[in-house]
């Protein structure tokens, strides 16, 4: 009897131990076009990196896959760099939209800054479809960044997220699973658009000439919207100018705030010379500055005026020592934005009148008079001066 039982128990053992491991995993699959995704539409392209723009959203179905049978319990938990990525939004799949989950036993909510939770349930079972997968959810990701940002999803620490039909918790046999979402860095920086006659620049009015060289008259004045090109949303900017005051000046720089159809804070925008050559610009919205269509935001109006004959460089740049750029998910752009140079040249062809020697836009008997004044001298007779 005894040896009986010794070759009942080897041979339950040697069945145990030679039963294939279990392989599932979690499975993300970006929703490309023509993809519908869902429990019956998917393409299940399974991706482990996606490229976005900035500021630009992607939905991302997240299946469990190669389940060997059904289940009644699933989750996961998703773990994000909310500097570079953010989630919006994630949607159980549930019997009423199609989905295997009962919607009386999903839960989605974010339990911290980065981290979002999900279980689900079936007060029956869920069975895998004919490729041995179940769909979880949906999630909805936006780019918040410039970088590579890793997503990791995962079972739930300290609770038992997939549970088989046949009682097995699955947990310790699903590696955590990690995917990419890369922003490239494709930010214009700083523009200026010149106000030439018909351009009447703002928020709304301008027609974005974005000017590289400008000509003035000597003394004349030229106003110039600055910009921010490229960059989805902000929640602060600004902008340090640099010129050489003895070829070009500044008058003023306005903020474009909220009361002159701007998008900006009146409250938290600040614009003042530090020196002579030296102009700095922070503007700032206490919730968020979406971009144009364009992808563009506003900043300020400028209006320079010409100095001295020559050709001016002005350089506007993000401020020393201070972030300046902020997107709202508090990343700092700075690092990305390349100062913008542009030039004004002063125009020195002088409208002469010969003979007019006072200046007075005439020739008559008062420049006569002067020219007899003047008459005779030289070097050693009554010099000029």
């Amino acid at each position: 009897m005894k040896k009986l039982l010794v070759l009942v128990v080897c041979s339950f053992m040697l069945i145990v131990t030679s039963r294939p491991a279990v392989a599932i995993e979690y499975s993300l699959d970006f929703l490309e076009s023509g993809n519908l995704g869902g429990w019956s539409g998917s393409l299940k392209t399974f991706d482990n990196t996606w490229t976005l723009s900035p500021g630009s959203t992607v939905d991302v179905d997240i299946w469990l896959s190669d389940l060997p049978e059904c289940i009644y319990t699933a989750g996961a938990i998703i773990q994000f760099n909310p500097a570079l990525v953010d989630i919006i939004s994630v949607v159980p799949y549930e019997t009423p939209i199609g989905g295997p989950w009962d919607p009386g036993l999903t839960s989605s909510l974010e339990v911290a800054y980065g981290e979002w939770f999900l279980t689900l349930g079936n007060l029956g079972t869920v069975a895998p479809d004919g490729d041995g997968d179940i769909i979880l959810a949906k999630v909805t990701f936006k780019c918040q960044g410039p970088g590579n940002a890793e997503v990791t999803v995962s079972t739930v620490p300290g609770f038992e997220t997939v549970v088989g039909c046949s009682a097995t918790v699955y947990d310790p046999s699903i590696s955590p699973k990690i995917v990419t979402i890369t922003q490239p860095v494709e930010i214009d920086g700083y523009s200026l658009d010149f106000l030439e006659a018909g351009n009447l620049g703002g928020w709304s009015g301008s027609l974005k000439t974005f000017d590289n060289t400008w000509t003035l008259s000597p003394g004349s004045t030229v106003e110039v919207d600055i910009w921010l090109r490229d960059l989805p949303e902000s929640i602060a900017a600004g902008c340090f100018i640099e010129y050489d005051p003895a070829l070009v000046d500044i008058i003023n720089v306005v903020p474009y705030e909220t009361p002159i159809g701007g998008p900006w804070d009146p409250g938290a925008t600040t614009s003042l010379e530090v020196t002579p050559g030296e102009w700095l610009l922070t503007v700032a919205q206490f919730s968020c500055v979406t971009s144009d269509g364009d992808g563009d935001i506003i900043l300020a109006k400028a209006t320079f005026q010409c100095q001295g004959p020559g050709n001016a460089n002005v350089t506007v740049s993000t401020i020393p020592g201070f972030d300046t750029v902020v997107n709202c998910g508090t990343t700092v752009w700075d690092p990305y934005i390349a100062p913008k140079i542009v030039t004004i040249t002063q125009d020195l062809e002088l409208d002469i009148c010969e003979g007019d020697l006072d200046n007075d836009k005439d020739v008559d008997a008062d420049d006569v008079t002067k020219f007899l004044e003047d008459f005779g001298r030289s070097p050693f007779n009554n010099p000029c001066p």
